[in-house]
C-alpha cells in the first residue's frame, strides 16, 4: 500500500469544521444546525481506482492531510513487489484551486504535532526510518528496521513496529519517548501489529493485532504499566476496530462487525460502537464505520450506506448524537472525511 501525503495550509473559520473528499475533491465545511454550510471547495484529489484510495486528516494547527494509498500488489504498472509502498508529502496553500507542492518521498509518512518534522521509512518490509524538517529540507536517520511511527498528540511520545526479524510476521512495538527517543516500554513479539492509536493523555496505546482469520481488533496496553483490555462490547460481535478516543477520553468509538457466517475473515454488517474507557458500558449507535468524533463530543460522524454499514465508495457522510436518536445526512458519494478537532499543545523542546 502507497501513500500520498499532502498538506494544506491553515483554514480560517472559527465554529465546528469537517473536511471531506467527494468525487475528486476535496471540501471543508462548518457543521451548522441544520447540516453542512456553504462548502468549500480546496483542491483536486486524485481519481479512485482499483487498488487505490485518498484518506484526510487535520493536523493540530488547523491544517489538512491527504494520503493516497496505493496497493501495489495490484499496481505491478510501478514495477514493485507486494508490500513495497510509495509515499510522498506534498504541501497545498490555504486556497481554492492550488497546485501542490512536494517536500519528500518516502513509506509510512507521518506529522509530528510540531508542524515542521516528518516521518518516513525507506521500505515497509525491512527499512530504516528518517525524520525530514520541512523547513531546513533535511533528514536524519532515527532507527533501522521500523515502521509505521506515530505520535502522541502532545508530541512527547512516540511508538512504531520494531521489525527485529523483517522476514517474520511476529514483530515487537516499541514506546519511546520523544525527541531522545528514550525506550519507555517495548512489547512482546506477537503477529502483525498495525494501526496504533494513542489516547488523548498518551497513557495508552491501541494496538490491532491482524489475522486473515477469525477477525480480530484492538488491543488497549499501558504506555507505562503492564494493563491490557479490550473494550467493552456486546458478544455478538467480532473483537472491535478502535477507531479513536473522545476529546475526554472517558469514550472509544469503535467500529463492531458482524461475522459473516459463510467466512469467519470477513464480515457482513458493521455498527458503530462507543465503549467507555474504563470498560464499564457501552453503546450502540448506527449501522456505518470510521466513526469519529465532533469537537465538543457530543455526536459522533461516521460514514454509511444505510443497509449493512459495510465499505463501499460513494457512502453518505452522518452525524448522530452519541446519545443515539435520529441520524443527520450531511454530504453523500463521500469517500472520506476528518473532523477538526483543536488541540492544545505545548512547545515541543
Amino acid at each position: 500500500m502507497a501513500t500520498l501525503l499532502l498538506c494544506i495550509g491553515l483554514v480560517t473559520l472559527s465554529r465546528a469544521q469537517v473536511a471531506f473528499i467527494k468525487h475528486d475533491s476535496l471540501y471543508i465545511s462548518n457543521i451548522g444546525k441544520n447540516g453542512l454550510e456553504r462548502p468549500i471547495r480546496v483542491c483536486r484529489v486524485w481519481p479512485t481506482r482499483s487498488g487505490e484510495s485518498t484518506d484526510v486528516q487535520w493536523t493540530s494547527d488547523g491544517q489538512l492531510a491527504l494520503v493516497h494509498n496505493v496497493d501495489t500488489y495490484q499496481h505491478r504498472r510501478y514495477g514493485l513487489t507486494r508490500n513495497q509502498d510509495i509515499s510522498s508529502l506534498w504541501l497545498v496553500k490555504p486556497q481554492a484551486n492550488q497546485q501542490p507542492v512536494w517536500v519528500v518521498q518516502g513509506n509510512s509518512i507521518a506529522l509530528c504535532p510540531d508542524h515542521n518534522t516528518v516521518s518516513y521509512c525507506t521500505s515497509s518490509l525491512d527499512g530504516d526510518t528518517w525524520l525530514f524538517d520541512i523547513k531546513s529540507h533535511t533528514s536524519r536517520l532515527v532507527g533501522h528496521h521500523w515502521t509505521n511511527f506515530i505520535w502522541s498528540d502532545d508530541g512527547k511520545i512516540v511508538a512504531f513496529i520494531a521489525l527485529d526479524r523483517p522476514q517474520d510476521f511476529s514483530q515487537s512495538v516499541e514506546i519511546r519517548t520523544y525527541p531522545e527517543m528514550h525506550l519507555i516500554r517495548k512489547l512482546e513479539p506477537i503477529v502483525n501489529p498495525c494501526d496504533l492509536k494513542f489516547s488523548p493523555d498518551s497513557k495508552q496505546l491501541a494496538i490491532h493485532y491482524h489475522l486473515s482469520r477469525p477477525l480480530t481488533g484492538h488491543t488497549v496496553v499501558s504506555v507505562h504499566g503492564d494493563s491490557i483490555s479490550l473494550p467493552k462490547q456486546p458478544d455478538q460481535y467480532a473483537p472491535a476496530i478502535i477507531n479513536g478516543w473522545s476529546p475526554n477520553g472517558k469514550w472509544i468509538a469503535c467500529e463492531w462487525r458482524t461475522v459473516d457466517p459463510n467466512n469467519d475473515g470477513s464480515w457482513n454488517r458493521c455498527r458503530i460502537g462507543l465503549s467507555s474507557s474504563d470498560g464499564t458500558q457501552c453503546k450502540e449507535l448506527g449501522l456505518g464505520f470510521a466513526p469519529a468524533y465532533s469537537k465538543d463530543g457530543e455526536s459522533i460522524l461516521y460514514l454509511t450506506d444505510h443497509r449493512t454499514g459495510c465499505r463501499w465508495n460513494g457512502n453518505d457522510l452522518v452525524m448522530q448524537s452519541v446519545r443515539g436518536g435520529p441520524i443527520k445526512t450531511l454530504a453523500t458519494n463521500v469517500l472520506a472525511f476528518a473532523v477538526r478537532r483543536n488541540i492544545a499543545l505545548k512547545k515541543l523542546q
